[in-house]
């Protein structure tokens, strides 16, 4: 760690957005190295580009907030870019994160569980879902004998389009043999459950 070396820890923008209307894309920085000047950041989404002057004092992290955002585009996926511009920062790996985010042009009619894509998959994929209202979210993965071999606790989560990932892995972080699998989606009394066929 040198004196100057700052990064960007994570994104804070949900996984889908609607068109037209307003959000405020933040992130949060942190001060690895030991100067405390104010450095800048920079959110780049599309054609929106901001820039915004962090104070952030050593072994701190904080929130930051940029100008107001309205995606024009529909039924599409941006990629958000977060970076830290400190001049005299070395230390490179740090300071970019990047966050892909689902655009659409309505909130979801219904909340539903789609088909995992890929599917059949062999490394990971892809679960998605929409929830009509704000509510909390369950996914479980089962096997054929009826056990459960994963599950994403979400807490409460935002009307509107999600996703979550699966690597083909237990609990225990162990690679599931190959076969039938099932998804089950539980949010308030939604429930709704999908095959998935995992490959060698």
């Amino acid at each position: 760690t040198g004196i100057y070396d700052v990064g960007v820890l994570s994104i804070l923008l949900p996984d889908s957005v609607y068109q037209d209307s307003v959000y405020i894309p933040a992130a949060i920085v942190y001060n690895y190295g030991v100067s405390e000047l104010p450095f800048p950041v920079v959110c780049n989404i599309e054609d929106y580009t901001d820039t915004v002057s962090a104070d952030v004092a050593p072994s701190t992290k904080v929130v930051v907030e940029f100008s107001e955002w309205i995606p024009n585009s529909e039924d599409s996926i941006l990629t958000v870019r977060v970076e830290t511009k400190m001049e005299g920062d070395l230390v490179l790996n740090n300071n970019l994160e990047e966050k892909k985010i689902w655009i659409y042009k309505n909130i979801p009619e219904v909340s539903a569980l789609y088909q995992n894509r890929p599917n059949p998959f062999r490394d990971v994929t892809t679960i998605k879902y929409a929830l009509r209202n704000k509510a909390k979210v369950t996914i479980e993965i089962y096997n054929v004998l009826g056990q459960r071999v994963y599950v994403w606790d979400l807490g409460v989560k935002e009307a509107g389009f999600h996703y979550v990932k699966w690597d083909g892995k237990d609990s225990r972080g162990v690679k599931v043999s190959s076969g039938i699998y099932f998804v089950r989606f539980t949010s308030g009394d939604f429930q709704a459950i999908k095959k998935i066929v995992k490959l060698r």
